[in-house]
């Protein structure tokens, strides 16, 4: 960073002394910029916005929209209630989650990566939701839509549907 501002500088004074500023505006300033900013930080999520395994999102829709988009009622669980997550499977793909009614403590989200949903009773572990963001970023904003939901998010590919066999006693 020294470097690129004594160049700068360096490269100011030899402008003003030729007589020709414009060149190293048009040149010099926007190179001097991109030497402020660490290379590291070029390609870093946390600089431009969020990146995910599943996709790069920039300006993520906010929750109410996502629920206006597919006919849903805006049913956000509360920080403090649970979901039942598969966090082994996370690295899976594609990412997938279904709303069942809330129940005790639960918010009725469950959480799994893979095609298929797995009948193991303790494959599911309770996370709390606002610890989610750590997990699965990219599924936030979906956590508004109303039980009966479905999420599927691969690369290049989210479906949501309803699917009303969710709404029945378990």
């Amino acid at each position: 960073m020294v470097v690129g501002l004594l160049g700068g500088i360096v490269a100011l004074l030899v402008a003003i002394y030729l007589g020709n500023t414009l060149p190293f505006f048009y040149v010099y300033v926007p190179i001097s910029l991109a030497i402020l900013i660490p290379v590291d930080k070029w390609f870093d999520s946390t600089w431009r916005g969020t990146r995910s395994r599943v996709g790069s999102v920039i300006n993520p829709p906010l929750p109410e929209q996502i629920c206006s988009r597919y006919g849903s009622l805006y049913v956000p669980p509360e920080m403090s209630q649970k979901v039942g997550i598969a966090l082994d499977s996370l690295a899976m793909l594609p990412l997938n989650a279904l709303r069942h009614a809330p129940e005790n403590e639960t918010c009725g989200w469950y959480i799994w990566g893979g095609t298929e949903l797995p009948q193991d009773s303790i494959f599911f572990q309770p996370l709390h939701v606002s610890h989610l963001g750590t997990y699965c970023p990219e599924l936030t904003p979906y956590l508004g839509l109303a039980p009966g939901w479905r999420i599927l998010l691969a690369p290049g590919r989210v479906d949501v549907w309803f699917d009303e066999n969710l709404l029945e006693p378990r």
